[in-house]
This record gives C-alpha cells, structure tokens and sequence, in this order.
C-alpha cells in the first residue's frame, strides 16, 4: 500500500481550506452565513488540537485584534443588540478560523502553498466560467435586470459573471489573489493559461470596482518593474485583454470593453452607493465617536429610511459602526501591513503578488462591504506566512554562524 509523503499529507488540508473559501457562497443559513471552510476549521482544529500552536503575532495583525475587541465592544450600546450578537458572533468565527489557517500554513512550505493556489485558482475560475456560459444558454442574451441564474447575472440588460459568488464585485474580490498570482509567476508552468483565464472572468464580470482595483495593482506592479519589464508588461496584459476581447466578440457576438466603457460612462453614481453613503454619514451625526454599534448600521436605515441596503463600503462601515475611533483603528491594520511589508520586501520571495493583491482588495473594500470576509483575512495569512518564512531563514543563519569556528 502506498503512503503518502508527510509533507504531502501536511499539504492537504490547506489546500481544503483555500479550495473551501472558493465555495464560500454554499453555506447554511443559521441567522448567519455557516460557509464550507468554517465547518472545514473546526474539523481540523479537533483533529489537531493536540498539536495546534499559535504563533507571535506581527504588528498588523495586533492592530486587527485590537480594531475587532473595540468594534465588538460597540454592540454593548447598540440599539439593536440582536444585530450586533449575530455580528459579534461572526467576527469571533472568522478569527478563530484565521489562526486555523496560520497553524496549517505554517506546517506547509511556501512552494506548497503556492501549489495550492494555482490549482484552487484554476478550480475557482474554470467552474465560475461553466456556470457562465451554462446561463447565459439558459436564460439567452434577453436583457433584463437582477435575473440570476447559475453564473450569471443580468443587470441592467449586461450579462455579468457571478461564477460560484453571488455577485459580479464580490467573484472579482475571491479572484484578485489568483490573478496576480499567475501574473507574476508566468514562468510556471500554466500559469499564462490561469492569467488568461483570470482575465476574461475579470472582464466578465463587467465590475467597475473589480477593474480598478486591479489597474491599482498592476499600477503598484508597473512602478516596481525594470524598464524592459515595464515594456513586456504593457505589451502583455493589452495584447491579452484585446485577444479575449476579440476571441468572445467572435463567438458569443459580445464586446466586453464596449459594455464595460458604457457602465463606466452610464453616470448611475456608484449603482447608487453615494445616496448609501450619504445616509451613513447622516447616521453618524448622531453617533460620532463610538458609532453606533457593530452590526447596527442595516437595523437603523430599515427603521428610518425602509431600506435594507448594505453599506458598500468597508470603511464608511467602520466609521458609521465603530465611529472615528472604529475607522482610526481599522486605517492603522492597512497602514501596518503596507509598512511591514515594504520594510521586508527584499527578504521575501513572493516575487510581489501579495502585495498587488492586497492593494486590489483594500481599494475594492471601498465599494463594498467586506468587514469580516474570509478572502481578507486569507490574505492578510498569506502575508504572515511569507514573512514567518523570512525570519525563520534569518535566524537560521543567525544559527549557522554562531556554529560555525
């Protein structure tokens, strides 16, 4: 019988767990979202708790710690205390699973978890594209507004990918990670295949957020390349968006960067999000140092306004919940992880996709409510591990030379 390699069975539940967060949007409603990979933590930190360590913890992540005990506390005076429960809840399950997957990651090399990206990416966008075209041949091109079916979604008569999310801007923040992954690994071995395919789900989308935040990450990219780099950079991703472009115009009769140039000149403001926003900020004038709770922010407009909207920014979030205390602390997380990462830039080695995904996700929060997700928490692991990994290799030649006559 064979067995398999230690390492190889280290590996496995780690790519569960990313491959889990895949299929976040197939969950079990209990009051809140019980998602795949939460069950999948709490099996594998019963298997393991003999040997489940945590580990120091880097300045970012004791800003976040630090933000999520302050915005809990907000629920204390909240007016809607039920909400603020549910939410609390969430935030404690969220965590919990965060320092699940560190424990895991950090049994797992770098090239292991990098492996697991590639694959859960390819598994991620391939059945996202399936579920597309599946719809579109159900429902047919027929216009139409807020029709869902499979993996799309017909807005205002534009055929919008959704793939396994349940929406055009929450698929493109699951998909930032593995878009400037293959990018900047296209020496790998299909990963020029998983850039294209990242690409066209991108553009599929038709996400007018999605599509900034990742020229902001390519902007980051171009900024930090060799001028021959830039060049190939340039060439490269316009050659690859005009071929997809074309290649979907000749066979599905749709021009993406036609109908992605009318959303962005449409004038809608924001599908509505500055009349969101301007609400909160009213909201706030009455709550403005604490806010008014956390999980509080939905209760209060449905009661004033009748509307049950989310606030479609993660910041106004956390300055109308958790006041301007709430969105100090929050900023501080994003601020740290910029400086901690910049400051360990030379000693990493994930050739910057970490960083361009995590400037994708921090504009893309902005345009959407993303307060406890799994992607962001993933991400800010990642970073852990990769800067786990470099201080681990210091003092290892720290240790060599104290060795060495």
């Amino acid at each position: 019988m064979n067995i398999l390699p230690l390492r190889e069975y280290k590996e496995t539940p780690l790519f569960l767990i990313i491959l889990s967060i895949c299929f976040s949007f197939y969950y079990v409603d209990l009051g809140f979202a019980l998602k795949p990979f939460m069950l999948l933590s709490a099996v594998l930190f019963v298997l393991s708790v003999k040997t489940f360590v945590t580990h120091s913890l880097f300045k970012y992540e004791i800003a976040l710690l630090c933000y999520f005990a302050y915005y809990c506390t907000t629920g204390i005076f909240a007016k809607y205390p039920a909400a603020s429960l549910r939410f609390i809840f969430g935030v404690f399950l969220v965590i919990f699973c965060y320092f699940v997957i560190k424990y895991f990651m950090h049994l797992v090399s770098i090239n292991g978890i990098e492996k697991a990206i590639f694959i859960s990416g390819f598994i991620f966008n391939g059945l996202s594209v399936l579920l597309y075209i599946l719809g579109i041949l159900k429902v047919g091109y027929i216009g139409g507004n807020q029709i869902r079916e499979l993996g799309v979604l017909m807005d205002r008569g534009f055929p919008r990918l959704i793939g396994l999310t349940s929406d055009p801007n929450i698929f493109c923040f699951y998909n930032f990670i593995f878009f400037f992954y293959y990018l900047t690994h296209l020496d790998k071995k299909g990963a020029k295949l998983g850039f294209l395919l990242t690409s066209a789900t991108m553009l599929f989308s038709l996400s007018r957020g999605g599509i900034i935040s990742v020229v902001l990450g390519l902007l980051l990219m171009f900024i930090t390349l060799s001028l021959s780099k830039k060049i190939k950079m340039i060439v490269g991703v316009g050659f690859s968006v005009v071929a997809l472009n074309l290649f979907v115009k000749i066979l599905f009769k749709i021009d993406f960067i036609q109908l992605i140039l009318e959303r962005f000149m449409n004038g809608d403001a924001g599908s509505g999000r500055i009349d969101i926003w301007e609400k909160g900020l009213a909201l706030l004038g009455n709550y403005p140092f604490f806010g008014v709770g956390i999980g509080n922010y939905r209760p209060h407009v449905i009661a004033e306004y009748g509307n049950a909207i989310y606030m479609h920014n993660t910041y106004m979030e956390a300055l109308v919940e958790g006041g301007f205390i709430g969105l100090f602390l929050y900023s501080l997380i994003f601020i740290l992880v910029f400086i901690t990462y910049f400051k360990n830039k030379s000693k990493l080695n994930d050739k910057g996709y970490l960083i361009f995904t995590f400037t994708a996700v921090a504009f893309m929060m902005s345009t959407y409510s993303f307060m406890v997700n799994e992607i962001f928490f993933l991400v800010l692991a990642l970073i852990w591990r990769y800067l786990y990994e470099a201080q681990s290799s210091i003092k290892q030649s720290r240790s060599r030379r104290i060795r060495c006559p």
